[in-house]
């Protein structure tokens, strides 16, 4: 009868070990799956930002320009963009460039000028859309001044997700952008 106790005894403790390892093991794997989720989604972190300049290169000199930068380590998929100028939502650059430097509709004395819309766009890690450029030659020199001088006066919020569809809304200032369900869409959405 004590034999078969301690039989009984030997697999209780056996079974009790076996549960504890299988216990650890699965802690153990739940970590590490949580570990790699959070490795993935760092290589793939976007991060927008937005910079002005009045010192870019040209062919045909000095260009002012305001411009959105992937500074992260994945590609940006650019949902939305907002532009405000002094606090007052712009539907385009056309919008802002009449608001802030005095553009007028049409006429051969309006800076030469690109635009381009940053929004629905992919931005790999490390690259940069102008999506105001002007070029600051003599004849524009003054057009030039004004808008940089605007460019402080600028606001932004954008909405970009990750290539994982992790999406985030931001002013471009922060490395913490506030994370979101899906890009909202926004009331007067910056076009370009």
């Amino acid at each position: 009868m004590a034999a078969r106790g301690e039989r009984n005894w030997i697999e209780i403790t056996v079974a009790v070990a076996a549960l504890v390892v299988s216990g650890i093991s699965l802690w153990v794997g739940v970590r590490t799956e949580v570990a790699n989720q959070q490795m993935v989604a760092a290589t793939t972190w976007p991060v927008l930002v937005y910079t002005s300049s009045d010192a870019l290169p040209s062919q045909e000199g000095p260009v002012t320009a305001m411009s959105l930068t992937n500074g992260g380590v994945g590609p940006a998929k650019v949902e939305t963009l907002e532009l405000f100028y002094r606090g007052q939502p712009m539907r385009s650059a056309a919008a802002f460039l009449r608001r802030c430097c005095g553009l007028k509709r049409s006429g051969s004395t309006d800076p030469r000028y690109a635009l381009s819309t940053p929004a629905s766009a992919l931005l790999r890690a490390g690259q940069s859309v102008n999506f105001i450029m002007m070029t600051d030659t003599p004849a524009y020199t003054e057009w030039a001044k004004k808008l940089f001088a605007a460019s402080n006066a600028v606001d932004l919020r954008a909405c970009y997700c990750s290539v994982l569809n992790r999406c985030w809304v931001s002013d471009l200032h922060t490395l913490n952008p506030a994370p979101v369900d899906h890009c909202p869409v926004p009331r007067v959405p910056y076009r370009g």
